[in-house]
């Protein structure tokens, strides 16, 4: 294999029940010829040692769309994945060969190994030199839910039809719904890509599956199977493709997340069917800082949202019963906070930007405290019921305007706590424009340094120089920082 590859990928293979804690010879070839053979246990779950192999930079698939157009036309492209095949013997000499497995930088390929296994001749990934699947257009019925679903499940497994609808001769095939999911989305876009994107993609997938299930669309038609593998009706999927770990890790955190219209429906949409969504652009979104709730409604309207299976929407308070979140928390819950603490870092002034990951780590602690300590709240760091749905009613308190209305009642030397809080928060930011105004710090007492500053603000802004904040001295401290 290349000796001077600077970037590695893995493959692992996982076993039949019967094979655990056996050995098996693997034999791995690259496009060279060159040969490497690897003895590997298998664990307690069928799987063999991961395999460390070359792979190509990272950048080379994350190019543009029109990879293949070039491709076509002579232009040299870089490969986005390197391709290996592979030669299993089994504990019983049996023999199953793989062409064409793919390695990409940072990921492992897992391969199930199915019984009967002989000889799997994998196809290009679906965005390497197949064709442009996402601006093809298909003629699809209409798969029609007109009242809000209640009680979503995702179901356990799923009965796949090998083929089109009416072909009789296709197998169907059953197999566990994430797995499933993990394989459709590992064919459809690179395993490099922005994290916001990939989840993007994994919720819409969701989505559409429970569409189809709800609607019954096929078993009511009389078919025996939930959805089809043939791309002009469903998406694309193959029961021997591999399966990129970290696309498995978003199907497993997603969980039961689906994206919903306005009337909590799951969206019946596929980028196979429907021209408008670009996977290629939806990675671009994603690089250039777009949430996983921005990429959707980019694509699909304002009104589209996040819902979770079973229950009512994410910010309703049942879904926030028991919550208890901190170091080490993953998932899209943490993005959503992640996201609602961005949002109050453009008004609150000790918040800084988050990156919008889905993790949980020292920076979203951080944030946390900062708020709880706006919020008059135990500085816990964690984030339990309350903390959570005072900070989901601050950010829409920011987003509808009314962060900044008046308390109701006038401030002044010897008042404390959460209006002070906010007050002094605006001196901070009005101190951006009038640095002779600025407070150091946002404890949430009104002393003689408050005081000062706020005189100084009304000789600026043509109110009473008295100390006091009535809401005149309040509107004009929140329509200079505004405009």
């Amino acid at each position: 294999m290349p000796g001077a590859e600077k970037h590695f990928g893995f493959l692992q293979f996982i076993f039949p029940e019967s094979y655990v804690f056996c050995k098996v010879n693997i034999e791995i070839r690259d496009s060279a010829d060159n040969l490497t053979q690897i003895t590997s246990p298998l664990d307690k779950d069928g799987k063999c040692m991961k395999i460390t192999l070359p792979a190509p930079p990272p950048e080379n698939s994350r190019i543009s769309r029109y990879i293949k157009t070039k491709y076509e036309t002579g232009t040299y492209v870089k490969p986005p994945y390197y391709k290996y095949n592979v030669c299993i013997e089994t504990p019983e000499k049996d023999k199953i060969q793989f062409y064409g497995i793919q390695i990409f930088p940072d990921t492992t390929t897992i391969h199930k190994i199915a019984s009967g296994y002989k000889l799997i001749m994998l196809p290009p990934h679906g965005l390497w030199f197949s064709s442009e699947i996402e601006n093809e257009q298909y003629t699809q019925k209409e798969a029609q839910i007109n009242n809000v679903l209640n009680n979503l499940k995702l179901p356990q497994k799923l009965i796949v039809h090998q083929g089109d609808p009416d072909d009789m001769e296709a197998e169907n095939i059953e197999i566990e719904y994430k797995n499933y999911i993990a394989a459709v989305v590992s064919g459809m876009i690179y395993p490099t890509w922005n994290t916001n994107a990939i989840r993007a993609i994994v919720l819409l997938l969701n989505s559409f599956i429970l569409n189809r299930l709800q609607s019954s669309y096929y078993r009511s038609s009389g078919y025996n199977f939930d959805i089809t593998a043939d791309s002009s009706h469903d998406y694309s999927y193959a029961q021997e493709y591999g399966v990129f770990d970290n696309i498995r890790y978003f199907v497993e955190d997603i969980d039961n997340l689906f994206a919903a219209d306005n009337n909590g429906n799951p969206v019946l949409y596929c980028n196979n069917i429907q021209s408008n969504f670009s996977l290629w652009d939806a990675n671009e979104l994603a690089e250039k800082g777009f949430s996983v709730i921005e990429i959707l409604q980019h694509y699909l309207g304002d009104k589209i949202r996040i819902q979770e299976a079973e229950s009512e929407e994410f910010h309703e308070e049942s879904a926030t019963k028991n919550i208890d979140f901190g170091i080490g928390s993953r998932g899209i819950y943490i993005m959503n906070l992640q996201e609602d603490l961005n949002t109050l870092s453009k008004v609150i002034i000790t918040l800084k930007p988050l990156k919008v990951d889905g993790i949980y780590n020292t920076d979203v602690e951080t944030a946390v405290i900062n708020v709880q300590k706006y919020l008059c709240l135990p500085q816990t760091g964690r984030i339990n019921e309350r903390t959570w749905n005072s900070i989901v009613d601050l950010k829409y308190s920011v987003e509808n305007g009314s962060f900044y209305d008046y308390p109701g009642v006038t401030l002044k030397i010897g008042c404390c706590g959460y209006n002070v809080k906010r007050l002094k928060n605006m001196l901070i930011l009005l101190g951006k424009k009038i640095p002779s105004v600025a407070v150091d710090n946002t404890d949430g007492i009104f002393d003689s340094e408050t005081e000062k500053a706020i005189i100084k603000v009304q000789q600026k802004l043509n109110c009473i120089p008295d100390g006091k904040v009535d809401k005149e001295t309040w509107d004009r401290i929140v329509a200079e920082i505004k405009y």
